[in-house]
């Protein structure tokens, strides 16, 4: 069996990778990038090899005959801009290889945030007070609160001007920037205006098939980006409550999910809010294959018909090196210091993991370290002129 990963998630990407190589039945593995610029999976030893292919085309054929000279039997997008693409294309990437991706149908119901709000029932999920500004409205003549506080398109992903344009969330809080926020965006898709919420994050990670979850996976934030983002470093919640479990098996059945997603939502005062749902691999994916969960590899079984791996929830932490330093340079203490630095002490007594860095795959991580060099040198030079 021949697998094509689709785009190039730095986080996910080369989870995925190394998780496919552990499959008897893959014979090669094929990563292809999104981006002319390679990322840490297509340098890992388990990458067969790696190919650009300019997504932005929207042509179908041109990838289908690219994969097929590969001999490609099964497809995996990894991030936003790739699992549009296949659901955009489905039926016609479909005759040709198997795809370990939802129903289009219930993909496009999964990634309007607008919509998602018929998915709330207003007691055990509620739906944060927004309001939606549609598309060629002007900005200018609209009343907007103070309490408008968080921006965002109705979709992560739009196509426009000829390219897919992906877009995040925004906090703002000065009405000249809410204001130019719309006038940006408004031209190209519906604008969703959030009240704030205080709360905490949580992400529940599903593998699910026809509607009923088949393994379900939460990931607990310790160091999170105060403007919000991925978390560096993590841990696993070794039982996830029954409202938590509640919520996914409703959603799941409801967007007759088959496949991998994850649910984001706020825990607050009132319960739980749901944010928003993506339909893909998560930046944490590494730390939920740590704890023996085997998303990957049993979403890659699923799509073959082959008989699924147990799925685990065993204590686990795991860190981001390179996302962690940036955290810590932002929030430093001596207590943070001193955990960062002892941290290589706990990977080695097996307390921690961290993401990219392991020694039998040893290359990505001097390419991360390159990266950084890269970007370090760019804005010492910058900051020089």
């Amino acid at each position: 069996m021949k697998v094509a990963i689709l785009g190039s998630n730095d986080r996910a990407a080369l989870v995925t990778v190394r998780q496919l190589s552990l499959e008897p039945s893959i014979s090669e593995i094929l990563v292809v990038r999104h981006s002319k610029k390679r990322s840490l999976a297509c340098v890992s030893k388990h990458t067969s090899q790696s190919q650009y292919y300019d997504f932005n085309q929207r042509d179908p054929e041109l990838l289908i005959e690219q994969l097929k000279r590969h001999q490609v039997d099964m497809i995996i997008p990894i991030n936003d801009i790739t699992s549009l693409f296949v659901a955009e294309h489905y039926i016609e990437l479909n005759q040709y290889f198997k795809l370990a991706a939802p129903k289009p149908q219930s993909y496009f119901r999964a990634i309007d945030k607008w919509s998602i709000h018929q998915l709330c029932d207003g007691r055990l999920l509620k739906y944060p007070q927004s309001h939606l500004v549609e598309k060629d409205r002007e900005a200018n003549g609209l009343a907007l609160e103070e309490n408008d506080v968080y921006f965002k398109t109705r979709y992560s992903v739009v196509y426009h001007d000829d390219q897919y344009n992906k877009y995040a969330v925004k906090k703002l809080t000065q009405h000249q920037d809410k204001l130019s926020f719309l006038h940006d965006h408004l031209a190209r898709t519906d604008v969703i205006c959030q009240k704030q919420l205080i709360g905490t994050g949580v992400g529940l990670n599903v593998l699910a098939h026809n509607g009923d979850v088949i393994a379900l996976n939460q990931n607990e934030r310790l160091h999170q980006p105060k403007d919000g983002g991925g978390s560096s470093y993590r841990q696993t919640s070794t039982k996830i409550p029954c409202e938590l479990a509640e919520i996914a098996a409703k959603i799941t059945k409801d967007l007759d999910w088959s496949g991998v997603m994850m649910i984001e939502l706020l825990q607050t005062e009132n319960g739980y809010y749901l944010i928003e749902i993506n339909p893909r691999f998560w930046g944490s994916l590494a730390l939920t294959e740590f704890c023996g969960a085997n998303f990957v590899r049993n979403l890659y079984r699923q799509t073959s018909g082959l008989e699924l791996l147990p799925s685990t929830q065993k204590e686990v932490r795991a860190r981001h090196l390179l996302n962690d330093l940036k955290w810590l340079l932002r929030n430093l203490s001596v207590a943070n210091l001193t955990d960062f630095v002892m941290s290589p002490l706990r990977v080695i007594s097996r307390q921690e993991k961290y993401d990219v860095e392991q020694l039998s795959d040893l290359k990505p991580a001097f390419f991360q370290l390159a990266i950084l060099s890269e970007q370090v040198f760019r804005t010492i030079s910058q900051k020089l002129r």
